[in-house]
């Protein structure tokens, strides 16, 4: 399981009661497929729920002998099993975090990009009993299929990855495909023989019970060795593995080339931002240099033209001034000629 997926963020934050470690680091990272065995037979196969079975078990993978029997009980549990109920907290922390994080997400942490893998190893589980049963099939409606979904999944990958800001009011949008995706899996008609099952990427095995099929209406169909069910059942399959891609698809920003866009017009706007940002500075520093002289050549033509900034005033004492200005040096020295008389008095200057 990826790393920054939900279940492994949850392992990394729930300790072992035995070991002290995060579960993360004693799971072997495997993903087992469903199958019929369970409660969530019907959310799955029938209603197309996502579901996740989880347990603790052994190294060995043994099967605790009180299964089933008479002495399953809360005695057994409370002296056998699981004594101070330990692993039960242990699970129902892992459920619990689970749950509010998948709540919490602004965009529904469901990673596609790992079932476009699992499509992929079962066509080759399902070209393998075809060569076993001696069939010649024609896989390329579903090997397309499979490739379109793959797509749809590496681009909502993109889209999930967004930061939250940039959804604004579209992760419900988001939240709502994503969701319904694993409905696009489903038969109408469910499988041929078992309607029930509608799920077209797996169901419990004919063969095996408890365990499942992978691609069961292909399955179904080579087991009976009917030519015109296989191809029938391919074509069925190829159409439900895009109509998921298509939910998928539906995602807001959904489509490809907007995102492209999208993500051009992010990287215009920072480089608009740093030529701004260039500019603004350089006519901070021409003004630094060029308008501190131009404010001198204004000064000093006021002064020579006998501006009335230095009339009717008489200076407190003589002073001094040292201007250099365009490579000229110019003394300038104010000296106090005479008593102010009145407002008509005037100075050298």
């Amino acid at each position: 399981v990826a790393k920054g997926s939900a279940i492994a963020g949850v392992l990394r934050d729930v300790i072992d009661p035995n070991t002290q470690q995060p579960l993360i680091k004693l799971w072997n990272g495997e993903m087992k497929r469903l199958g019929g065995g369970s409660d969530f037979t019907t959310f799955l196969t029938h209603l197309g729920i996502p579901s996740v079975d989880m347990w603790f078990g052994t190294q060995s993978d043994a099967k605790y002998g009180a299964y089933h029997s008479v002495y399953d009980s809360f005695d057994w549990v409370a002296r056998q099993g699981d004594p101070g109920f330990r692993y039960h907290v242990a699970m129902s922390q892992v459920w619990g975090l689970l749950t509010l994080r998948l709540a919490d997400a602004a965009t529904v942490p469901y990673n596609y990009t790992m079932q476009a893998e699992a499509l992929k190893a079962y066509l080759s589980d399902v070209q393998t009993m075809a060569t076993k049963h001696e069939k010649s099939v024609d896989w390329s409606a579903l090997e397309d299929a499979i490739g379109i979904f793959r797509q749809s999944a590496e681009h909502a990958s993109v889209v999930q990855r967004l930061p939250n800001g940039q959804c604004l009011n579209k992760c419900q949008c988001n939240n709502d495909s994503l969701a319904m995706v694993e409905r696009g899996f489903l038969i109408p008609d469910g499988l041929v023989g078992r309607k029930w099952f509608k799920h077209a990427l797996q169901a419990p095995s004919l063969e095996t019970g408890y365990g499942s099929d992978v691609f069961p209406a292909v399955m179904d169909s080579i087991r009976k060795r009917d030519d015109a069910q296989i191809k029938q059942s391919v074509d069925e399959t190829a159409v439900r593995v895009k109509a998921a891609a298509v939910l998928l698809g539906a995602m807001c920003y959904a489509d490809k080339e907007n995102l492209g866009v999208r993500e051009v017009y992010n990287k215009l706007g920072v480089i608009l931002f740093i030529v701004v940002l260039a500019i603004s500075l350089l006519f901070a520093v021409a003004y630094n240099i060029f308008g501190q002289r131009w404010q001198v050549s204004s000064s000093i033509s006021d002064f020579g033209s006998g501006s009335s900034m230095f009339n009717n005033r008489r200076p407190a004492a003589a002073s001094t001034g040292h201007i250099e200005l365009q490579q000229f040096d110019v003394d300038v020295d104010f000296e106090e000629v005479g008593q102010e008389d009145d407002d008509d008095h005037n100075y050298d200057r």
